[in-house]
């Protein structure tokens, strides 16, 4: 589901106000123009959010209070998505949100701008879904102030 807020929800959201459910049919906005996409995407620190992850993360924090969301963590779990006994071959993946919804399915977000997705982005999220497939893998890209969200697996 991809919810959409307008330019006055997020002014009245980040002042501290109190903020209507978000409409699916309103137009959306949450501006966010981080430009320091480099050949291999964002530069990023372990732990620290980007805006467009914070930006998310507040659309979590209201679905949760909401109840739309029972729990969600960021960077909080580690899959290993390629096992080896070479340790040097194994990969793990560390996607950057983790939702745990109201019927207890679990879903692992990857927070994207359009010009950060690529071949390596989309192929973790696929051999994640592979391999742990109860749980739903999905991209949330950001992109001229809308959310679209692309499940794998």
């Amino acid at each position: 589901m991809t919810e959409h807020w307008t330019q006055e929800d997020m002014k009245l959201f980040l002042s501290g106000g109190d903020v209507p459910k978000p409409s699916k049919h309103s137009s959306t906005v949450v501006a966010d123009n981080p430009k320091r996409a480099g050949r291999y995407g964002i530069k990023k620190t372990a732990g620290k959010m980007t805006k467009t992850e914070s930006v998310f993360a507040e659309l979590l924090r209201l679905q949760k209070d909401a109840g739309d969301i029972l729990a969600w963590g960021y960077e909080d779990t580690s899959l290993r998505i390629v096992d080896s006994s070479d340790h040097q071959k194994s990969a793990n993946y560390r996607p950057d949100f983790r939702i745990v919804h109201a019927d207890h399915s679990t879903e692992y977000v990857e927070v994207k701008r359009p010009a950060t997705v690529n071949e390596a982005s989309t192929l973790r999220l696929k051999m994640a879904a592979s391999k742990f497939w109860p749980a739903r893998f999905t991209m949330a890209i950001f992109d001229k102030g809308a959310w679209t969200h692309k499940e794998f697996g």
